[in-house]
Parts: C-alpha cells; structure tokens; sequence
C-alpha cells in the first residue's frame, strides 16, 4: 500500500474560498529552478484572480523540503506535500486529491511562468467554451539562459522537445502535443479518468501523453495558445539531452505494452527487423563479441564531435543530432524490450544503421560549408565502423571557421 503524503506547509486560511486554478507542481532536485518557479507564480496578475499553488516533493534530498516548509504566498493559496520518490505520475496524482480550482494547470520545478499566463489560458478556455478542451501555452528558453546548439534544436528543427515552431495559435493538436509544463484543463473533464496518471511511468517521460490518449478517447481537443508563455530553465547538452532520449524510449515501451495497437507511433518495426537480422546472423555463426565497447566507444566519439559545436547555431548539427537522438529514443525502447546476452549485439546494429548514415549527412554539410571538422576524429569512428566512406573522407582545406552561435549579433553591430 502507497504510503499517504506528508503535508509540509499549507495556507488554511482561504482555502475554503474556491480558486479558478489548481496550479500543479512535482518537484525533484531542482532547489535552484524551483524557488525561481514559485516566484514566478508570485507575480501572477490579475490580482483578482484566484488561484491555488499544490507543490508535491518527489523525495529530493536538496534543500527541497526547507524550502517548500519554509515558503509563505501572499499572492496563492499555498499546499506543499511530500512522498518518498515515486516518479511524478504518482505525484500529480497525490496532488489531484488536493485540487479544488475549476481548471487544473500542470507545470514543472524548472517552469516559470509569465506574469498573465492564467489570463491567457482563461481567455483560451471562454472562447472555445468546451469542457473537453486542453489548453497548451509556449514554453521557450529564458533570455537569460544561454543556448546550446543541443537546446536550439530539440525546440526547433528537431522538434524531440516540443513542436512550437509548427503551431499556429487557436489551432488543434492531437494527444501527442499534451505537454505538461504549460497545460491547463478543467477539472470535470480530468475527473472521468479518475485513476490519473498511470504510475507504471515511474520516469518523466509518457506518463503525460499515456494520459492525454485516454482523454483522447473521451473527445479532448488541445487548443494552442501563443500568448500563455512560460521560460523553460533546463540547459541541455548532447550528452545530457541523449540521456532524456534513453529515458524516453524505456517509458515509450511501457506505453506501448499498454496500447499496443498504438505501435505506429513507436519503434517497434525497427526493433524487430534489427533482431531477425541478429538472430539470423548467429544462426549461421556470425558473432561479435566485442560489441559492447565497440558500442561505447562508437557513442563517446559521436558526443565528442557534436560537443564540438554546442557554441554554435545548431543548424550545422541538423542532421547529426537528430540522428543521437533518435537513436537514445530506440535503445531506450530497445533496452526495456530486450534481456541480455543478445542486447549488446541487437544495440551495435542498430547504433550502425542510425548513427553512421546521420554522420555521413552531417561531413556533406560539413564540407559544403566549409566547417571545420576534427579529422583525427571522424578517423577513429571509421575505423570502429570500418565504413569506407567515412574513412575516406578528406579534411577540408582552405580556411575554416566554426560558425558561434553570436557571429550573426556581431555582424549586425558591424
């Protein structure tokens, strides 16, 4: 039996009045974001709009719960719980038997909102008028945060983060687009899933969307709203972001077993075919052994030469980051849907048919541009891969120049 949650601080004295907004919040090791965020809701305007704050702490061992027992809101009615550390499924569902507002908005510890961005999802929710209605706001980087090539494109051209850059504002988007960090939804409609947020997602990744398909089933239509913006105070790099993609693939596999007629959305295919393939090869004898540190090796160098140019736009990137990161979304499923011995060998294949052909596009766009490209490097990962192609590739000559991501602000000062 799950072990009810301890209530850090709580603000009774108006909690008998009933808010417009249960603003929903798990938290886990963020102290510094967190303060940041509740912050944020501190200077939530109009003043005449009422709202509850229902911050869950997931077990953080960081200053967290002084923080949370510690903290006094003037401007919200204010709940903090706390529960050993269960993921943030069970968290926002902890928080769920707390809320009393008429719209429940789900957010992050690293989420702070702008000023009016309830307004904004007030305004959403009148005009559509419909109790099925979602509502999803932009969440972007912080001006004060600075971008890594990584950060530009999961938000941009690669779309592994959110898919803003497509959106139109008023336009509808399928179950997929659920994303917690800037979400408002009326409580009546959440209430006919009463069991919430499936706790079998014991990582931060699917929970949300597992949830928004059985929405989905009860008629949900999510409305973007362009002017609910929130600042996204989360700093990627290659290898950190790769490190979400694995995450990601391991709940994809637990949403995928729950609904597998959904597989079209995931890589199963791909993981099939790549283990007939394996299974035939060692039937007839093929083996290699030393797959698991070829495999290793094969990674480190990738995230060494992406890391080379996370100064820069990104745009120079494009196809080698998506090629990562598609890739840690595959061996995360791969790793959930596979036990060993075989998974080493089924991962070298697949890191082959992935990441090869994305580096190959990246050294085409490299050598048209003119981009300067560690030659010693892309040596040793041809020999891993003993790909010709890749071996054979020239160094470019003439001049070359990594393209930083503040060139263009220097140009235009020029």
């Amino acid at each position: 039996m799950t072990k009810a949650p301890e209530v850090l601080q709580s603000a009774e004295v108006s909690r008998s009045q009933i808010p417009r907004f249960s603003v929903i919040l798990p938290t886990f090791n963020r102290l510094r974001f967190l303060r940041r965020a509740l912050l944020g809701w501190e200077r939530q305007e109009p003043a005449g709009l009422r709202f509850e704050v229902i911050v869950v702490d997931d077990g953080s061992g960081d200053g967290t719960r002084d923080l949370l027992s510690s903290w006094t809101s003037r401007r919200f009615d204010y709940l903090a719980l706390s529960q050993q550390n269960s993921g943030p499924a069970l968290a926002r569902n902890r928080a769920l038997e707390r809320a009393r507002g008429d719209f429940v908005f789900f957010t992050g510890d690293d989420i702070v909102p702008s000023p009016r961005i309830l307004a904004h999802h007030v305004r959403m929710h009148d005009a559509v008028n419909r109790e099925t209605t979602v509502v999803i706001g932009r969440t972007r980087w912080p001006e004060d945060l600075p971008l890594t090539a990584t950060m530009r494109h999961v938000d941009g051209a690669g779309g592994e983060q959110f898919s803003f850059t497509c959106f139109r504002d008023g336009d509808e988007y399928d179950f997929r687009h659920f994303y917690t960090a800037n979400l408002s939804i009326r409580r009546s409609f959440l209430e006919r899933v009463p069991e919430g947020f499936s706790v079998d997602f014991r990582k931060a990744a699917f929970e949300d969307i597992e949830l928004s398909y059985r929405l989905s089933r009860l008629g949900q239509r999510i409305v973007y709203c362009q002017d609910a913006v929130a600042w996204h105070y989360h700093p990627y790099d290659v290898r950190s972001f790769f490190r979400r993609q694995v995450t990601c693939g391991a709940m994809a596999h637990v949403f995928y077993k729950k609904w597998p007629l959904l597989s079209k959305w995931f890589p199963v295919r791909d993981v099939e075919r790549i283990r007939l393939l394996e299974a035939t090869e060692s039937a007839g004898g093929r083996r290699d052994d030393s797959s698991t540190e070829a495999l290793a090796t094969l990674e480190a160098a990738l995230f060494e030469l992406a890391g080379f140019y996370e100064g820069t736009t990104g745009s120079e990137l494009t196809p080698l980051l998506l090629g990562i990161f598609q890739y840690g979304m595959v061996k995360g499923f791969l790793e959930a849907s596979l036990e060993d011995p075989p998974r080493s060998r089924v991962q070298w294949r697949l890191a082959r048919e992935i990441l090869i052909p994305a580096l190959r596009g990246f050294l085409l766009g490299a050598r048209k541009a003119k981009l300067a490209v560690p030659p010693g490097l892309v040596l040793r990962i041809g020999e891993l891969v003993d790909d010709p192609v890749i071996r054979a590739w020239p160094a470019a000559k003439g001049p070359q120049h990594i393209p930083r991501a503040d060139d263009q602000d220097r140009s235009r000062s020029a």
